[in-house]
């Protein structure tokens, strides 16, 4: 009991020697945890919480830019450039529109045809990405200009397509033409990506197959 006494009596006057000192200690302290604790986790909640109003700001915004521009697109127009681009370059393989293509070239250019063949190429799904070609072998009657004013009006004619070989024979020529086509990729558009119409290029290129 008596060493408590005395070790209180000690406190006592440490605490009555040092008063002046330890109040503002403790205030001091305080105010530190206080900043600490409260006061910078609430700043950064206020500076995440600013960030975030601003990002949904720009998306409401990028939002209600491409809504206008959707509204602004003719449908029909949209719709006839469409189905216009799908003949020059089809998503799938498109045999009666290849067809269509060699017996206009040949009624065009007055270059009768004979007999012709292709190649199918792979049937596996593992390709439905690729942009690929379909090879059809063409025997003309003809000789070598008649095969080139036939194949100058088949690439002026859709789908696409080019010319790989030239086969001269006695009374025909076969020429060898890739026609192209390329699988549709599902894609999903992220909001922040802004739409944006057809460029001076695109509309010239869009034109230029129109005449065709």
């Amino acid at each position: 009991m008596e060493a408590s006494n005395a070790l209180f009596k000690q406190l006592r006057k440490i605490y009555a020697k040092y008063k002046e000192y330890i109040v503002p200690a403790f205030v001091l302290v305080a105010c530190l945890l206080l900043v600490i604790f409260v006061i910078i986790p609430q700043t950064r909640n206020l500076i995440e919480t600013k960030e975030k109003e601003e990002e949904t700001k720009a998306r409401i915004r990028r939002l209600k830019e491409n809504i206008n521009f959707i509204s602004s697109i003719d449908e029909k127009i949209q719709d006839k450039e469409f189905q216009l681009l799908l003949r020059a370059l089809p998503i799938e393989k498109d045999y009666v529109g290849i067809i269509t293509a060699i017996v206009s070239a040949s009624q065009q250019t007055g270059v009768g045809i004979g007999d012709f063949s292709f190649q199918i190429g792979s049937l596996s799904s593992d390709t439905i990405q690729e942009a690929t070609t379909i090879s059809f072998t063409v025997t003309l009657h003809g000789g070598i200009d008649e095969a080139k004013r036939f194949l100058r009006e088949l690439e002026n004619t859709l789908p696409i397509s080019d010319s790989e070989t030239i086969k001269f024979e006695s009374l025909s020529t076969s020429v060898a033409v890739s026609f192209h086509y390329k699988p549709f990729i599902p894609q999903i558009i992220d909001y922040r990506t802004k739409l944006e119409p057809f460029s001076k290029q695109d509309r010239e290129l869009i034109s230029t197959i129109s005449a065709w």
